[in-house]
């Protein structure tokens, strides 16, 4: 107890020395510059995708979440298409999404050994969901109609 008393005492006596005036100086500064880095962080625009060339992806698996139904993609055309819409998106952070449940389409792309090079969820035409964050697109410009086709056309054809 005594010790801590001692600290004590030295602690107030630093403080009207003006020494802990300093560091929680430092301490403030510190803070805001953290907290403006993460708020550039947040802010700055995502691109999914971004180094994927289409050649180097065999197939998409996509899992359609409101019919329960999977199928692939395998045409370099469609995997084409589907790559260059999703990388010319600005994605932004929206939120945090940890916890909700629900699925549109899932999109797992392969590369030629099958190995996943990226996996992420569109959720709507403006959103994409890779946790742990929702990212959304002003323009709403996501395929979703294309993979609604293409799914129907997949589907039925098997």
């Amino acid at each position: 107890m005594s010790d801590l008393l001692v600290s004590f005492f030295i602690f107030i006596k630093t403080v009207q020395g003006g020494t802990a005036v300093k560091s929680r100086r430092g301490i403030v500064i510190t803070t805001i510059g953290v907290m403006m880095l993460g708020f550039i962080w947040w802010s700055s625009p995502v691109h999914f995708l971004k180094d994927v060339l289409p050649e180097e992806i065999s197939r998409i698996d996509v899992f359609d979440g409101s019919t329960g139904y999977q199928f692939q993609i395998e045409r370099p055309e469609e995997i084409e298409y589907i790559i260059s819409n999703i990388q010319n998106r600005e994605m932004r952070r929206e939120k945090v999404s940890l916890g909700y449940m629900g699925t549109s389409y899932r999109l797992t792309f392969l590369d030629t050994q099958d190995r996943v090079v990226e996996e992420f969820i569109v959720n709507h035409a403006e959103t994409i969901r890779k946790d742990p964050f929702f990212y959304t697109d002003a323009s709403a410009g996501l395929c979703v109609d294309y993979l609604e086709r293409l799914g129907e056309q997949l589907v039925k054809g098997q």
